[in-house]
């Protein structure tokens, strides 16, 4: 059997109401429980699998994207260009004289 996919780690917690050893249904996806339940030698992954499979099912492989956070990194750069640009306005704005009010301040 052929699976084609995207291997992914899987997030530790969905949703907890309760934390519950006991009972056949488990919240959230643990592979080390499964493993120790089921008695296999499971790999710490989860394949999202994409491409359709023959014959046709109904299950929907429409997996988000991995999210990276890059987004937020536009705000970081934002505000230290800003700042970098404030810092050379006011260096130059404060140090910056004509010519005559230096000539006529060192006399």
């Amino acid at each position: 059997m052929t699976v084609s996919g995207r291997a992914v780690v899987p997030p530790r917690r969905y949703l907890e109401l309760r934390y519950e050893q006991a009972g056949p249904l488990w919240q959230n996806l643990d592979i080390a429980r499964i493993a120790a339940a089921s008695g296999l030698d499971l790999l710490p992954i989860v394949i999202e699998q994409s491409d359709p499979v023959a014959p046709s099912d109904t299950l929907v492989r429409d997996w988000p994207q991995p999210e990276f956070g890059v987004e937020r990194h536009w705000s970081y750069m934002l505000q230290w260009y800003s700042l970098a640009a404030l810092a050379i306005v006011l260096w130059l704005k404060l140090n910056w004289r004509k010519r005559n009010d230096a000539a006529s301040g060192e006399r």
